[in-house]
Parts: structure tokens; sequence; C-alpha cells
């Protein structure tokens, strides 16, 4: 079956309500996801963290477990721009 929206806003209330978050558990959310290229990846993620971001602060225990939130989705992000820039190295070689 595929992932659903309903899925989608499960695992993010999930990944609120942990006190840490790893950039690993964000990308399990890309992959559960299905999305094929890397910009897409990136595209997911730019609006994961504008949507984290956007949560009131009060939903969660207190800033500290915000910003680790936001942290993890940023490194995810970070990760997936560092992938599409060896992608691209490594087209330019071939």
């Amino acid at each position: 079956m595929a992932y659903q929206v309903t899925n989608l806003m499960s695992d993010v209330i999930a990944l609120v309500e942990q006190r840490w978050v790893e950039s690993a558990e964000i990308w399990n959310l890309v992959n559960a996801m299905e999305l094929a290229s890397t910009e897409q990846k990136i595209s997911f993620f730019r609006e994961l963290h504008k949507l984290i971001r956007h949560i009131p602060i009060d939903v969660f225990n207190d800033e500290e477990q915000r910003q680790n939130l936001i942290q993890a989705v940023q490194k995810a992000l970070d990760e997936a721009i560092d992938l599409e820039e060896e992608e691209m190295w490594d087209d330019e070689l071939d």
C-alpha cells in the first residue's frame, strides 16, 4: 500500500512527541514516501522544515525539544544537498 497523507501526519506527530530525533529518522520519512530524485527529497525537507517551524511552541515539551527536531530536519536537508552535489560531480566525471 502506498504511503498516504495520513501516514505522513502520523509520522510527523510521532517525531514531535519524541524528545530526541536524529536525521536518520527524518530520512525514514523520505524513504517511506519513495521519493525518487534527490531534488524531490530536498524539496520535501525544505517544506518539512517550514512545517516544523510553524508548529506552536506549546506543542513541544520545551524549546530544546523543538530545536532538536528543527536541527534534525536541517541536518537531513544538508545531507540531501551534499548528496545532490556528489551526484552532480559524478555526472561531470562521466
